[in-house]
């Protein structure tokens, strides 16, 4: 008998995370993520946009179909929700949790749906938030953490923004040096602007890293400054990377004309899901760009983004990790194991994780 889409729930949790779950008619479930948004309102709005928006387009159809439904949700919302915002955090997580039913119907990983597994254990960087404004011993202390936990890569973000622009860049680069003396050699060090500089400080901080043996420059300005972007990656030898601000295949195609950035970060939650995320992909092999998705989630964006790096031919030296999340992994009968700078990827049909019910209603808004 043919599976249909039975119904479609989106549930906003406490810590803004929302999870989709798709139920089929032959009992089969599939869960999803969508972006996490950070305030409790925003999360309920992209909650009731699956629910009152998305789920009457699925309920019925085949959820094998996933490029089908995709493409219906995509174009039947652009003409009034835009092509970013809301609308793909609710499409990423609807197709994150078709992909889930896909694999659990074959009885076999996502990423063997996806074409195979280059590999089951993911070399993981430690992303290391707030420099902006934590003491520098309290960023050092976090590293020094990291690194006994088995990272051989860091990554610092200041969370300037474009609206806090060039307002310390000497105390940044104190504070990487410092990184680099912590982390010794043979650890990868990277470094997030978040949009913090303008042109002419980008650039000269861009020398500097360089000088520094940094192993990439992210966001150095504004995300939608694609000129400026371009003039920084044409005069530096350091990798530029930015894309967690950007949505389709389409955005991440001028991305790379027009701002011609060396690596590209998608975010699963946010892109379109894992169908929009293979096709970014692709879209970076033909250009020959790398590929490190943006992932500042540690549940089912995580083990999405987890499934295409196994299958992706191209492996980047390690992917963004933001840390556990002790409360959302109780949400899981099995969470996803980390060890030694590594993630290991489930090789359970699907993305590998189930539900609790009792402790999602438990932590539901």
């Amino acid at each position: 008998m043919t599976p249909r889409i039975s119904s479609v729930r989106a549930v906003a949790l406490q810590g803004c995370n929302v999870f989709v779950l798709v139920h089929t008619t032959n009992g089969i479930a599939g869960v999803g993520e969508c972006y996490p948004v950070r305030e409790p309102w925003a999360a309920k709005w992209v909650a009731e946009f699956v629910e009152h928006v998305l789920a009457p387009m699925l309920v019925g159809s085949d959820p094998r179909e996933v490029d089908v439904l995709w493409h219906r949700l995509y174009d039947e919302t652009t003409s009034r929700q835009g092509d970013k915002g809301i609308q793909l955090h609710g499409i990423s997580g609807v197709d994150i949790a078709l992909w889930d039913i896909a694999g659990k119907l074959a009885g076999v990983p996502v990423c063997a749906l996806l074409g195979g597994a280059w590999r089951n254990r993911i070399p993981m960087y430690a992303s290391i938030g707030g420099a902006a404004d934590a003491p520098r011993e309290e960023i050092c202390a976090q590293v020094a953490a990291s690194l006994e936990r088995g990272f051989r890569a860091v990554k610092i973000r200041t969370h300037w923004g474009a609206h806090r622009r060039d307002v310390d860049p000497d105390g940044d680069l104190d504070l990487v040096r410092a990184v680099k003396v912590l982390a010794g050699e043979g650890v990868r060090v990277a470094f997030d602007a978040n949009n913090g500089y303008s042109e002419g400080v980008a650039l000269r901080q861009g020398r500097r890293l360089q000088e520094l043996g940094v192993a990439f420059f992210e966001e150095p300005v504004a995300h939608h400054d694609y000129s400026g972007l371009r003039r920084i990656a044409d005069a530096l030898d350091l990798p530029i990377a930015a894309g967690e601000q950007e949505y389709t295949r389409w955005h991440f195609r001028d991305l790379i004309q027009h701002a011609g950035v060396d690596i590209l970060q998608p975010d699963v939650t946010k892109c379109g899901g894992i169908s929009e995320l293979r096709r970014i992909g692709v879209l970076a092999d033909v250009f020959g760009k790398t590929v490190i998705p943006h992932c500042n989630h540690s549940t089912i964006g995580l083990a999405a983004t987890l499934h295409w790096i196994a299958a992706e031919r191209h492996a980047a030296p390690a992917y963004e990790c933001v840390g556990r999340e002790p409360a959302a992994e109780r949400l899981f009968a099995e969470p996803l194991v980390f060890d030694d700078g590594f993630y290991t990827v489930p090789d359970r049909p699907g993305l590998g994780l189930e539900v609790r019910p009792e402790m999602l209603e438990s932590l539901a808004l």
